[in-house]
């Protein structure tokens, strides 16, 4: 990889490194390439440089210093994506790390907000509201332990908990790529974030942007009480179809707060994963207990998990859901998932153990060594689509013939496959993941534990195998278009002006680009604007 041309900007060096600290400011090859790769594949030139600002003021600076080099910004959070959304798009890029801004400022469980930085993980928001009565109804993505409020912000970021990220957010404060400082929504007015909605609302420009309008550095979140009553349920399927009529039922009802499902591809992950150690067992066991709403609650939820034998039940089963309900008590909550459970029966499920739902709902961040990888060190990455409930087996019968399509091509370059759903906002969302086995990227690689590496970081690189999974996934993105899907994390990868229903509303984002960032500095080719 050879250095950027500009990377020897010595004046902006130096002025950076004033504003920042020398130790803030990385211009090593290595460093440059490992921040400006996510896990797409799609390489693009790196970063001239890599800034990690320790507050505001210090990103209105970075963003002032870049400007008057017309050196491009690309802000940058805990690098989770997979859609290009921080891959730079030319050499003379500064890209901001917000990864030192992540103080929780402040928790009021009076007026019930909680105000945080970019760089705040959402593991670090469960924990810091662990002793609280209080939540966030988002919990976060599986990868919470690394990836960041700004970051799930930028990519309008669904998983865990209820709805998307965008739900409770009050307001935020925003760094705009000339350097001025705003605020929005309920920290526009007033000494503490109360109402967005106090006149016009701006905070939405900034929310699924890609930092295409400005850098966010503060983010306040409404709370709510936590339930009285949790209740979990889990179902196994033989028949994919069969599998999605319940899923969409079941979001019709609109009694869940998570419904998730899976392929056989993660039943053997789950039902192989090694055994854990006492030690891990144990952790696992009192954050069960600590995170249920009663302790005799939670012993009878250990009981449940602690079963012989782990998660080897769901290898008999090709689909799954799994159902988290959340109520006042629990006598409401079990009667919700009982309405499910009927509804599951009625499509040909089996009632499976809710080890899963509870394990994860206790420590729902898995590692993320364990999400970026597949099998035996396998090269992944996943796609996604929404679509309406009326859609659904629509889209599923033709991403099946789009797989039997390419089946022979797959099998020649020892592609895999599966699908993760995720039911949201009366949506129906699918995550199609392709493996394949090649050499680990830097990113992967900067990840991965010292055994992981030893295992699989000798992996050869297949370039042609890559090429293949790169081509499937675009067609995946065609197929997509035509069935007029939506996405998260739209990023450099998903057609945003294509999705708009004309062109006014094309020029209108323009407009709004034009007015926030006049010479167009910002993440160059986020969301197709220039």
């Amino acid at each position: 990889m050879k250095l950027a041309k500009n990377s020897e900007n010595a004046s902006l060096l130096h002025a950076l490194r004033s504003a920042v600290g020398e130790a803030n400011v990385l211009t090593d090859e290595g460093s440059r390439l490992v921040y400006s790769t996510d896990f797409s594949e799609e390489q693009r030139p790196a970063a001239a440089v890599v800034v990690r600002p320790g507050s505001t003021d210090e990103v209105a600076e970075v963003v002032r210093l870049a400007a008057r080099e017309r050196y491009a910004v690309v802000p940058r959070g805990g690098g989770m994506t997979y859609t290009r959304a921080y891959v730079p798009e030319r050499e003379e890029t500064v890209l901001v790390d917000t990864s030192r801004m992540n103080r929780v400022l402040e928790v009021n469980t009076d007026d019930l907000y909680i105000t945080v930085e970019p760089g705040v993980t959402w593991k670090q928001i469960r924990e810091t509201l662990r002793d609280e009565n209080y939540q966030i109804r988002f919990y976060g993505t599986l990868s919470g332990i690394r990836a960041t409020v700004g970051g799930g912000l930028g990519n309008n970021a669904v998983g865990l908990g209820k709805g998307e990220v965008n739900d409770d957010l009050l307001g935020l404060e925003v760094v705009l790529y000339d350097g001025r400082i705003i605020q929005t929504g309920a920290l526009a007015t007033g000494p503490s974030p109360l109402l967005r909605h106090f006149g016009p609302d701006l905070t939405g420009i900034f929310v699924h942007d890609g930092g295409a309008m400005g850098i966010k550095t503060k983010a306040s979140f409404r709370l709510t009480r936590r339930p009285g009553g949790v209740a979990y349920a889990s179902f196994g399927f033989q028949d994919r179809h069969a599998m999605v009529s319940a899923a969409c039922e079941m979001a019709r009802l609109g009694v869940h707060t998570e419904l998730l499902g899976f392929e056989r591809y993660h039943h053997e992950t789950f039902a192989n994963q090694p055994k854990p150690t006492p030690a891990e067992a144990k952790a696992l066991l009192r954050k069960i207990v600590a995170t249920s709403p009663s302790r005799l609650r939670g012993m009878q939820n250990v009981l449940k998990v602690a079963r012989p034998g782990g998660l080897k039940f769901m290898s008999r089963w090709n689909q799954s859901l799994h159902v988290v309900v959340e109520a006042v008590d629990y006598g409401a909550a079990n009667r919700a998932t009982s309405i499910l459970k009927r509804v599951a029966l009625r499509h040909g499920a089996g009632v499976m153990p809710p080890a899963l739902s509870i394990a994860l709902r206790a420590d729902p961040f898995m590692p993320v060594d364990r999400l970026i990888l597949g099998l035996d060190g396998a090269c992944s990455f996943p796609s996604n689509c929404l679509v309406p409930l009326s859609r659904a087996h629509e889209l599923i019968s033709a991403l099946e013939k789009f797989y039997d399509e390419n089946a022979p091509l797959m099998k020649e370059h020892g592609l895999d496959k599966t699908l993760v759903y995720i039911m949201t906002q009366s949506l129906f969302g699918i995550e199609p993941i392709l493996y394949w086995r090649d050499r680990l990227n830097p990113l992967r690689m900067k990840i991965l534990t010292d055994q992981q590496k030893a295992a699989w970081g000798t992996i050869p690189a297949d370039l042609k195998a890559r090429e293949v999974a790169i081509q499937l996934r675009h067609g995946l993105r065609d197929l997509f278009g035509r069935m007029d899907g939506v996405h998260y994390g739209i990023g450099k990868y998903y057609r945003y002006k294509d999705a708009l229903k004309n062109e006014e509303n094309w020029r209108t984002i323009q407009a709004v680009k034009n007015l926030l960032d006049p010479a167009h500095l910002g993440n160059p080719g986020v969301l197709g604007l220039d």
